[in-house]
C-alpha cells in the first residue's frame, strides 16, 4: 500500500482491491470466537490493526480519486462517464500541463547547460594536457640540444672520411702489392 501511495499516480484498482481485503478480514475477525482472556486481548490488537489500516486504505482512495480527477481522462484510472469537471478543476488542470511544460523546459536548460559546463571542462583540460605536454617536449628538446649538436659532429666527420673510405680499397691493393713484393724481392736482388 506504502509503494501505492508513494507513486506519482496511485493506482485506483490496487487500493480498491487492499479495501476489499481489509472488508474480508474484518468480516473473518467478527466471525471468528475469541476464548479466553487472551484470545479476546489478540482479537482486540488484530481489530484495531484492521480498522488503522482501513482508515489509511479510505484516506488513500480519496486522494487517489482527486488526482485522478484533477489529472483528467486517461491518467491511469476509470473515468466515470456523467462525471463533468467543474471550472476549478479544468483550472488545476491547466495549472497542472503549464507546471508539467514549466519542469521540462528547466529540465532541458539544466541539461543544456550541464554539456555546456562538461565541454568547457573538457576543453579546458584538453588545453592544461597539451600545454603540460609541450613544455615536456621543449625540456627534453633542450636536454637533446647536446647530443643533436654532437651527432652533426659526427655525421661531417664522416662525410669527411667518406672520400678516404672510398680509397680504402686501392690502398688495401696497393699494400698487399708491396707485401708480396717485399717478400718476393729478396729472392729477386740476392747474389748468385
Amino acid at each position: 500500500m506504502d509503494a501505492v501511495l508513494a507513486t506519482r499516480r496511485p493506482r485506483l484498482p490496487a487500493l480498491e482491491r487492499v479495501a476489499a481485503n481489509l472488508r474480508g478480514l474484518h468480516q473473518r475477525l467478527d466471525a471468528l470466537g475469541a476464548r479466553g482472556p487472551e484470545g479476546r486481548r489478540n482479537q482486540s490488537l488484530l481489530k484495531e490493526s484492521v480498522r488503522a489500516l482501513d482508515l489509511r486504505v479510505a484516506k488513500a482512495l480519496d486522494e487517489c480519486r482527486s488526482i485522478l480527477r484533477a489529472e483528467g481522462p486517461g491518467a491511469g484510472g476509470p473515468e466515470d462517464a456523467q462525471y463533468k469537471p467543474s471550472p476549478q478543476i479544468l483550472q488545476m488542470r491547466g495549472r497542472l500541463e503549464e507546471q508539467r511544460l514549466q519542469f521540462h523546459q528547466a529540465l532541458e536548460a539544466e541539461v543544456e547547460l550541464l554539456r555546456r559546463s562538461r565541454a568547457d571542462a573538457a576543453q579546458a583540460e584538453v588545453a592544461s594536457l597539451g600545454a603540460r605536454l609541450r613544455a615536456e617536449a621543449e625540456a627534453k628538446a633542450q636536454a637533446l640540444g647536446p647530443s643533436i649538436a654532437r651527432l652533426g659532429a659526427l655525421k661531417a666527420q664522416a662525410e669527411a672520411s667518406e672520400t678516404w673510405r672510398s680509397n680504402l680499397p686501392l690502398l688495401a691493393r696497393a699494400q698487399a702489392a708491396t707485401t708480396v713484393a717485399a717478400v718476393h724481392a729478396p729472392a729477386a736482388f740476392a747474389p748468385e
